[in-house]
């Protein structure tokens, strides 16, 4: 019996109305924890929280961009029924992916979503040791200003498990969540940058940043200029910091940035610094490294 075209058009429509409902609940729940954007990690296991109970996937898990090494790292993996693992420092995760490398590492370089309706046909997927059977994946990154911040991965055991829908409403929640995350990073690498200029500033002792790799001084503060009688732009245009120290201690000098290289700080040495009027200032001094603008660099005090 050929089925009345009005009754087929009531059911596409109310499918189609069925979805915007889905999409806009989606996006009413995600809104209710934009609040937490300064707190990244807390937003992170909701937003995954809410991706598994909202599209239908067994697993999720979210992989960070790593600026240094240029990789995807494992940040949280969670299943629908478990509590999962969070990783505060995602190299610890040892779960990685180069771009280009399996689906997520595809989706990464071309920025775009990848849906896998059966990864057993796909030469993409890359098979690892895991507690997780997969036959079904979507690779979601998420980009901002042309970056990729981490890419989302939802799974099932079952291939074909996600439907068309499931890809859009995905694309939707990405793009939306994405320029959330992006200025929160922002702003919160400002916040610490302010907060991080007003200690390096208001310390009463000389501090110098130097780079581990060209002994060259980035930067210091108003008290390491008075301490030495040169301006800051004297100073990170002298070659290496080893310029401004008796010949003398060059040899202890290296030490100490040795030690600061391998454990990550030093002991205190006692150091003797030429100043801009020829004259010595001895100093003890000690140092550490920080993250310094996204980088690794040396703070000696």
């Amino acid at each position: 019996m050929e089925r009345n075209p009005y009754e087929s058009l009531l059911q596409k429509t109310s499918y189609l109305f069925e979805d915007k409902v889905l999409e806009l609940s989606l996006l009413k729940r995600v809104s209710e924890i934009l609040g937490y954007i300064l707190d990244l990690d807390l937003f992170y296991k909701m937003f995954i929280n809410i991706l598994l109970e909202e599209i239908g996937a067994e697993n999720c898990s979210f992989m960070v961009m790593d600026t240094e090494t240029d990789k995807l790292l494992l940040k949280i993996a969670r299943g629908r029924n478990d509590d999962g693992a969070f990783f505060d420092h995602p190299r610890d995760s040892k779960v990685m992916f180069s771009l280009g490398e399996g689906v997520a590492g595809k989706a990464a370089s071309i920025k775009k979503m990848i849906l896998v309706n059966d990864v057993s046909k796909d030469k993409r997927f890359q098979r690892r040791k895991t507690h997780t059977p997969i036959g079904s994946l979507i690779s979601c990154p998420l980009t901002f200003h042309g970056k990729v911040l981490g890419v989302i991965n939802l799974s099932h055991s079952q291939p074909h498990a996600f439907s068309r829908n499931s890809k859009r409403v995905m694309e939707l929640l990405c793009a939306f969540v994405s320029s959330t995350i992006g200025n929160g990073i922002e702003y919160i690498k400002e916040k610490d940058k302010e907060k991080f200029n007003a200690m390096f500033e208001g310390v009463r002792l000389p501090i110098m940043l130097i780079d581990p790799e060209t002994c060259s001084i980035i930067d210091c503060n108003k008290y390491t200029e008075d301490w030495l009688g040169y301006r800051k732009n004297e100073l990170v245009n002298i070659e290496h910091v080893f310029s401004v120290l008796s010949p003398k201690c060059r040899d202890k000098a290296e030490q100490m940035l040795d030690e600061i290289m391998k454990k990550n700080r030093s002991d205190c040495y006692e150091i003797s610094f030429i100043k801009r009027n020829g004259s010595m200032n001895i100093g003890e001094v000690d140092g550490a490294i920080i993250d310094y603008q996204g980088r690794d660099v040396v703070q000696i005090t």
